[in-house]
This record gives C-alpha cells, sequence and structure tokens, in this order.
C-alpha cells in the first residue's frame, strides 16, 4: 500500500509463502536435487527441477494522501513455477494461487540485511491475482515445464 518498502516485494512474499508452508527457503543454501520447492527471488538456480521463483513486476500507482505524502500503490509480482512435468508444476502453483486470494492483514517478519537483530515486520493488505495460470510450455532443451501468474500486491510496513 505505501510507496518504498525496504524489501522487495517478491522477499516479502517469498516469506509469507516459507511461513505457510507452501515452498521451503532458498537464500544461502546449496540445494540438492530433492530440495522440497525452494523458491528463490529473481532468478532461479538450474538445480532442483521442482522451484520456483518470485519475481517484482509492474504495479499500479494509485494516488497519495492529501494530509501527508503517503503514496498508495499495488506492487506487481509474478510467481513461475518449473517442475519435471506438466501437471507436477501446475498443481503446486495452482495451490499457492488459491491460498493468496483470501489473505487480508497478514503480518510478515523479515530481518534487515546488515542490521543484525534489526527486523521489519509488514502487513500484507491482499493479493489480487491479474489473470489465471498460464501455461508456459517445456523449457527449450529441457524436459521440465514451467507456469506462472501475476498479481498486484498491496503491503506496508507494519508500524
Amino acid at each position: 500500500m505505501s510507496g518504498t518498502l525496504p524489501h522487495e516485494v517478491s522477499r516479502i512474499i517469498q516469506q509469507l509463502l516459507i511461513n505457510l508452508g507452501h515452498v521451503t527457503d532458498s537464500s544461502g543454501v546449496y540445494l540438492s536435487s530433492d530440495s522440497t520447492w525452494p523458491a528463490f527471488v529473481g532468478s532461479m538456480q538450474d538445480a532442483p527441477d521442482n522451484c520456483l521463483v518470485l519475481s517484482d513486476n509492474e504495479g499500479q500507482l494509485e494516488g497519495r494522501t492529501f494530509v501527508d505524502p503517503m503514496l498508495f500503490q499495488k506492487h506487481g509480482l509474478q510467481v513461475r513455477v518449473r517442475a519435471n512435468g506438466p501437471s507436477d508444476g501446475y498443481i503446486k502453483l495452482n495451490s499457492i494461487f488459491n491460498a493468496l486470494v483470501p489473505l487480508t492483514r497478514v503480518d510478515v517478519t523479515l530481518d534487515v540485511e546488515g542490521g543484525g537483530t534489526a527486523t521489519v515486520t509488514y502487513t500484507i493488505q491482499s493479493v489480487q491475482h491479474r489473470g489465471p495460470i498460464i501455461r508456459m510450455g517445456p523449457e527449450q532443451n529441457s524436459r521440465r515445464y514451467q507456469h506462472s501468474f501475476n498479481s498486484q500486491v498491496s503491503v506496508r510496513v507494519k508500524v
């Protein structure tokens, strides 16, 4: 909801999905082929086969308040899954798609990078999907399939 955030929206939603048990953390850990649906931010590694990536996308500015310069915006998010087969990836992404729809006023806490023990808590107001899940087909020279969806996230720093 508010303009500038200390963390990327993709990182906030990654932590939310970890908290909900849909994915595992991919940061700073060597991932083997048996890792359970790690979620990357920005780009995917080549392994494991079954994983997903969250990327910031085009959002929407909605104006600002008259009293102070608080900017209201919906932050854009793309969620893309890669899997060994076409149905595994779709099933995983569909469960995430459906889990995000009913969320309202959910808090997520992240460590401040380089801040020692400092944290920032965000309130996710809502997640609105911009369309259905899209089947992207198999990767070139691979048998791994990809699916994605785009959303807009209303989020603010909790005070």
